[in-house]
């Protein structure tokens, strides 16, 4: 299938189907979007002690060596959770693993949800920022990209109900006279959603992951 980022519900119903170290690396993974090598390399140092940079140790290109600020409730959500299940030795964050795609795989179709991949969990992490208002410009060092190309045509592209959530909350938008500073009016389609309001929570459930 073609790749998908995770909703909220999801990610709870994954979590639940994966051993400690695993579900660790699957919410640190979405917290600062690193590639699975950089998971594999990843240290407890690259934490900053006040939690707000995570040190991505990537490698393919000069950008995937990036650092990574964690500023949605969910990033700080997810790496704490990370940072408490890990079971890593040695400064080492996570133990070592072989065949992370299989152990998603296999989780995936216990928790009776669609199969996904570890770049899926990239493209989570940069979908759930696009949703939150965070434009590609923004978010692209941070995923190791030079760019926004990649995030354009593929990583963070919003599914109709959530662009329509974006729309509501761009400059500009709904009918003259139709402003409307409620919730029930931006769903019949006139503004006043506030951006912040418009939080990968939006995704799908009313609960943290977690």
């Amino acid at each position: 299938m073609a790749g998908r980022f995770l909703t909220y519900d999801e990610l709870e119903a994954l979590l639940g189907e994966l051993l400690e170290d695993a579900a660790a690396r699957v919410a640190f993974t979405i917290a600062r979007s690193a590639e699975a090598a950089a998971t594999e390399r990843a240290l407890r140092e690259d934490v900053s002690p006040d939690r707000l940079f995570v040190q991505v140790r990537g490698s393919k290109r000069a950008t995937r060596w990036r650092k990574v600020p964690i500023v949605a409730n969910w990033q700080r959500e997810l790496l704490d959770f990370a940072l408490e299940h890990a079971r890593g030795r040695d400064g080492r964050l996570f133990l070592p693993r072989t065949k992370f795609g299989q152990t998603l795989e296999r989780a995936c179709a216990r928790a009776g949800i669609p199969r996904c991949t570890p770049n899926d969990l990239r493209r989570t992490y940069s979908t759930w920022l696009r949703a939150d208002g965070v434009p590609n410009e923004l978010s692209a060092p941070t995923v190791g990209h030079k760019d926004t190309r990649m995030l354009d045509r593929v990583c963070a592209r919003l599914p109709p109900e959530l662009l329509r959530v974006r729309l509501l909350a761009a400059p500009g938008r709904c009918s003259a006279g139709a402003v409307n500073t409620s919730g029930e009016g931006a769903q019949n389609g006139c503004i006043g959603q506030q951006v912040d309001d418009l939080t990968a929570e939006k995704l799908a459930p009313q609960r943290t992951p977690i």
